[in-house]
């Protein structure tokens, strides 16, 4: 009885065991967002990362599955692709603004043959003051990963994938966003990002989450990226189990990754090259160093570090307790190479138990950001749902045109024709002050307009064939660059100021507006603005004033012909008489 009750209790806690679980696991993962891209279901996976499908962050591409069940992770059995008509195809992640973040892609193809051979493409990381783009080119059953680490001065974070040819559709298998601890990592700010690698040196296996709290991918050193300057001198591996303290470090190593080292007179540690699509020319190195042997009271461990021959650090003496210290560096050359040496006094070789390389990235410049506002602002109003990540980088958003000319990137047309807009016109395009031409035909706009007296560069206006109603405003006549205003077929009423029926230099269309008074345009030399019009009158009045003349000197001189043809006939008539 007591058995059989147990049981039902048992069945009756178990979900919410499972519940309790699920919790923990979630609970244990503070800043961390893990998304399956194409993945049905949510679930827990590998290092009990809890995964969740792409369904949220993004509405357009497919799914596939990439029908390799044995893939090391289970966010790699599923991909989203981006076929044609699609060129920039853009998820949406939230971040916490002035806070640093590591980021991750994965692109992994598996078996799926999908693709053809090498598909290539790229995608791009844009955000509030940041925008970064990388190429792409997987090999088949490949897992290729990229490692970010940035700082954005917004709440919103896209990842775009981009089409770049007409073969190859771009796809992603996995985005791994995890929030960083403020104050980490201080050479990534908006601006700049880190292209990322970690090494745990002397380790035999890679180490991420739950080891590192922050779920950095810490991968195991050889003998190609670490060697003695030494012919006969031996780098040998030393392990600890010793608890490794990290509060005296800016960048946290985990634990496990200081338990092991390398120990030789001199360790040289070699050069990572870094595309150079990345842009990336200066590089960080940050060497973690921690005591993990036991040494006798007479000995010591002693070192410096050099670049390319160079000292360039103090004497730096390792503590006997297990506490781990950090050493940043940021070598000036271009070319270089780190060595850590063997201090003068010491009895002990020097000892490196783990190292990060980051090479820093200065982003591409982002459209001005009072043009970000204000398009936002629009697409909110018009409920565009394409309108997504920088409107200018890489690939203008549709209806969208972007002048590069000047210091800043800004926004110089609108196309909106026949999207089917309702509604006010936004006050917000006043916003845009660098608008040229401003075509919101052929829509079921309605009211008055908004004052954009302020978009002084702007030469074309389209507003025919809408629902637009209230007078004419008068600072249509105070923008001197406006060369065509269609209003055509609207419900205008009133009359059209005069100094826009006097300008002579626009072209003007306002049929079709039932109550709006059509006066008759004047224009005169005194009010045309256009000085080729006013050389056009002058040469027309200078020609008819030439005519005019030769007329006058015909008449007078067939007159005076004329007078003296009839002189002499007087004079004959005379002389019969």
């Amino acid at each position: 009885m007591d058995k059989i009750r147990y049981v039902k209790w048992g069945n009756w806690i178990a979900p919410f065991g499972v519940l309790l679980s699920l919790l923990a696991v979630i609970s244990a993962q503070p800043g961390f967002l893990s998304i399956s891209c194409g993945g049905k279901t949510n679930h827990t996976a590998e290092n009990n990362i809890r995964w969740v499908t792409d369904a949220d962050y993004i509405n357009v591409g497919q799914t596939e599955d990439t029908g390799d069940a044995s893939a090391s992770g289970s966010y790699f059995h599923t991909l989203r692709y981006f076929p044609l008509p699609l060129k920039k195809s853009c998820y949406k992640l939230p971040v916490t603004p002035d806070v640093p973040h590591l980021l991750r892609l994965w692109f992994v193809i598996g078996v799926y043959n999908g693709f053809g051979n090498s598909p290539s493409f790229q995608f791009s990381i844009e955000t509030l003051g940041m925008l970064h783009v990388r190429n792409v080119t997987t090999i088949d059953r490949e897992s290729v990963y990229y490692s970010r680490i940035l700082v954005s001065s917004g709440t919103v974070l896209y990842i775009c994938l981009i089409r770049t040819s007409e073969r190859d559709d771009p796809f992603i298998s996995a985005i791994e966003l995890r929030t960083l601890q403020d104050g980490m990592y201080a050479q990534a700010k908006p601006g700049t990002m880190l292209l990322t690698a970690f090494y745990d040196v002397g380790g035999n296996s890679t180490i991420r989450y739950p080891q590192d709290q922050f779920d950095r991918i810490w991968t195991s050193t050889d003998s190609s990226l670490i060697s003695s300057s030494y012919s006969k001198d031996v780098i040998r591996p030393v392990t600890s189990h010793a608890a490794i303290s990290t509060r005296n470090t800016k960048d946290l190593p985990p634990t496990a990754v200081m338990q092991t080292a390398w120990v030789g007179n001199s360790l040289n540690i070699i050069p990572i090259s870094v595309a150079s699509t990345d842009r990336g020319t200066k590089s960080l190195l940050l060497l973690y160093f921690a005591e993990i042997e036991a040494l006798n009271m007479s000995e010591s461990r002693s070192f410096f570090v050099a670049v390319n021959g160079e000292e360039q650090s103090e004497t730096i003496t390792v503590v006997r307790n297990y506490t781990a210290i950090e050493r940043a560096f940021l070598p000036n050359q271009v070319r270089y190479y780190f060595n850590v040496m063997m201090a003068e006094h010491s009895t002990r070789p020097p000892i490196l138990n783990a190292f990060e390389y980051h090479w820093l990235s200065d982003t591409d410049q982002a459209t001005y950001s009072q043009d970000i506002y204000a398009i936002n602002a629009l697409k909110r109003s018009f409920d565009i749902k394409d309108w997504i990540s920088d409107p200018c980088y890489l690939i203008e958003w549709e209806g969208i045109g972007c002048d590069n000319s000047s210091s800043h990137i800004r926004i110089s047309k609108l196309y909106l024709s026949r999207r089917n807009l309702t509604g006010l016109v936004p006050k917000d395009i006043a916003m845009l002050t660098a608008l040229v031409n401003v075509s919101l035909d052929n829509n079921h706009l309605m009211g008055s307009l908004p004052n954009l007296s302020n978009l002084t560069m702007l030469e074309r206006l389209y507003l025919q064939n809408n629902n637009l109603n209230g007078t004419v405003p008068e600072w249509l006549s105070e923008l001197k660059n406006l060369k065509e205003l269609n209003i055509a077929n609207n419900n205008f009423s009133g009359v059209i100021p005069a100094e826009i029926l006097l300008n002579c230099s626009l072209k003007l269309n306002y049929s079709g507006n039932l109550y709006l008074r059509m006066e008759k345009r004047k224009c005169t030399l005194q009010n045309s603005n256009n000085p080729n019009l006013r050389v056009v009158l002058g040469i027309t009045l200078g020609g008819i004033l030439i005519i005019a003349s030769v007329l006058i000197v015909g008449v007078v001189v067939y007159r005076n012909k004329f007078r003296r043809k009839e002189e002499g006939l007087v004079t004959e008539s005379s002389r019969v008489e």
